[in-house]
């Protein structure tokens, strides 16, 4: 629906649209407000009519000197910290809690502690601690919404960090929540001066479009924009988070900046996955090397260069990071460096745009520049790009041997170097150490996949039972996914018992941690390892409760899913419940599916083909985190 410009009559349909939830519960709705507005006139109104019982206003004008970590959603839950704090579930999110709000335990783990987050040898997007935050804030805004509507009027959008845009899609997309009002005005992207060739605003301008398609919202015409006063905002947390780079911006622009603190936030920012940030910092750190030493100025290069280009893979602009990734590798004199932007870019072409030739021919370029050294760092990124051989050599090329060849090459020349990082934590996927133990706990891995996508399953859980022995220090949190793989490979052997223990073990740990995601995926396996072993009621009570969690985090319900509780109703005789739910459910399940149990013959087939069964490894994407 489109409106020409925000006049009185978009003012009073929004108006009109919060005082008729107030009364009666109704389905959400988005307000897309294009160009200059002022909202003042409208938020006043709608705080004199509502209160803490009717109705919750919020207000937030975001500056592009202040972007952070979901910053209107972390003020709007300050500011009404006295409603939700003392809920008793909240205890259970004391890691969210710690990163949103780390002034409040300054000693206490955030959630960086138990979760992954981007990787930069895979150069993948299953931001897991990016899922919590998002599904933490939208647990408080559910329940608040259930009493009463609640209204967000957010100013410059353009402004804003990712999660928060992936945050917004999730309350209005997948949860698809009531009584929800987001009035969002969105404007042209300011570049501020010539100088700023990375922050250009490209990738988040493309980032609104797709929100604006996903979440179908009343279109509305303001003034035509005019660049104002970037100082101004409203609500500021006063616990800047570790991606604000104002102070680092301002010290680099007055020539007061420290290499250490530059360095430290340009890692900062690109953790919290603040793309946007990287951009504007390396712009500021590249038009400001002339306070740095020579050496320092090389560094520096190689860094931003380094962070800019993931910042571009994530961004899916992939030409600009392998520029990016190419200019990374000229400023430095490491062989080992310049491997790895050879592996890199590799990546880049071979896992991203699907162009295997030119991933091959920067794979020879990164193993003719590997063979000049045979220091650590270089045979570390070497065995790096071996792995990475490897895994084009099965997934595309479909060559095990080739594939078995490169692994145990990689494995031969680095084994010398296991104990030389002792204290270094194999776990740290989000430090990228330089860590023997780490690349060959990727390597021991691999081996045991490349073995069971071979089908040798006993092999496969031999080499997987010996990484057991690799982690045995790791925090158990961690240890989610080593269970959940051995409990799959049990599955493949028959032994059933053992696969359900496995699970078990993988399904307590996300419990314990609150990791709902990982809970719904080893919950929906748990509902398939139980119908194997035909133990139908306790493989339907872990079926309803994957079902009920994915429900919960927004996650797409599959017609398997539907289909595997109708199966094990009907394996229980339960038949008079089935033809109930057959009929409710005949959008949501397969025709074959349907006509076979029209026609009697349904247990004449195959029923597993039909079942939800869930990854082999315990990863699937976060459809939060993709628009």
């Amino acid at each position: 629906m489109i409106q020409n410009v925000y006049t009185k009559s978009n003012f009073n349909d929004i108006f009109n649209c919060f005082e008729s939830m107030s009364h009666t519960s109704s389905e959400s709705k988005c307000f897309w407000i294009e160009g200059k507005t002022n909202l003042e006139e409208l938020k006043t109104n709608l705080v004199n009519v509502s209160s803490e019982t009717t109705g919750m206003v919020f207000h937030s004008k975001l500056v592009r000197m202040e972007r952070s970590l979901l910053k209107p959603f972390r003020d709007f839950l300050l500011k009404h910290k006295s409603l939700w704090m003392e809920w008793e579930w909240i205890k259970d999110y004391k890691y969210e809690l710690q990163t949103l709000f780390p002034r409040v335990n300054e000693d206490k783990p955030d959630i960086f502690s138990i979760s992954w987050g981007w990787s930069e040898v895979r150069l993948n997007r299953e931001i897991h601690w990016g899922f919590r935050l998002i599904h933490f804030i939208s647990s408080i805004i559910r329940k608040f919404a259930e009493t009463k509507p609640v209204i967000f009027l957010i100013e410059d959008l353009q402004n804003s960090d990712r999660l928060t845009i992936y945050c917004i899609n999730q309350l209005l997309n997948n949860l698809k929540l009531q009584n929800l009002i987001f009035v969002l005005n969105v404007k042209d992207y300011q570049v501020y001066s010539d100088s700023n060739n990375l922050d250009n605003g490209l990738g988040i301008t493309e980032l609104l479009k797709m929100l604006k398609k996903k979440v179908d919202p009343v279109i509305i015409s303001g003034e035509n924009n005019k660049l104002g006063d970037v100082s101004a905002h409203f609500c500021t947390s006063n616990d800047s988070l570790r991606d604000n780079i104002s102070d680092c911006v301002n010290c680099l622009i007055a020539g007061k900046a420290t290499y250490k603190d530059v360095l430290e936030k340009l890692h900062h920012t690109l953790l919290l996955f603040n793309l946007e940030n990287v951009l504007f910092l390396g712009d500021t750190i590249i038009n400001n090397l002339n306070q740095f030493d020579t050496k320092q100025r090389q560094r520096l290069s190689y860094e931003v260069w380094r962070h800019v280009g993931i910042a571009h893979v994530f961004m899916d602009d992939f030409g600009s990071a392998i520029n990016s990734f190419l200019k990374m590798k000229m400023y430095t004199n490491s062989v080992g460096e310049q491997v790895k932007a050879c592996h890199l870019i590799a990546t880049i072409y071979g896992k991203r745009l699907k162009n295997i030739d030119e991933a091959k021919m920067y794979v020879q370029k990164g193993i003719d520049l590997a063979s000049q050294s045979e220091d650590f760092r270089t045979l570390y990124e070497k065995g790096w790009l071996y792995n990475y051989i490897a895994f084009v050599s099965y997934s595309m090329e479909k060559n095990f041997d080739k594939a078995m060849e490169y692994v145990n090459k990689a494995i031969e020349f680095v084994q010398q170097y296991k104990n030389q990082t002792p204290n270094s934590e194999i776990m740290d996927e989000i430090g990228n150490p330089i860590s023997a133990e780490r690349l060959l706990g990727n390597l021991t891995a691999n081996i045991s996949y490349l073995n069971f996508y071979k089908g040798n399953y006993e092999e496969a859980l031999e080499k997987w039972r010996n990484l057991g022995k690799d982690i045995s220090n790791a925090p158990e949190v961690f240890k989610k996914e080593y269970f959940y793989f051995e409990g799959n490979l049990y599955l493949c052997l028959g032994k059933y018992n053992q696969a359900i223990e496995s699970l078990k073990k993988s399904y307590t740990i996300c419990k314990n941690y609150k990791d709902t995601f990982h809970q719904e995926i080893v919950s929906r396996k748990l509902g398939y390892a139980y119908f194997s072993m035909n133990q139908y009621q306790e493989s339907i009570t872990f079926y309803k409760e994957s079902l009920q969690l994915k429900k919960l985090l927004g996650k797409p319900i599959s017609n398997k899913h539907y289909q595997s509780i109708l199966l094990c109703n009907m394996q229980s005789g339960n038949f008079n419940k089935v033809n109930q739910e057959i009929e409710e459910l005949q959008g949501f399940i397969d025709q074959e599916f349907l006509m076979l149990y029209k026609s009697s013959q349904i247990f004449k087939t195959n029923i597993k083909k039909f079942l939800e069964d869930g990854p082999i490894i315990l990863l699937e994407s976060f459809p939060m985190m993709i628009l």
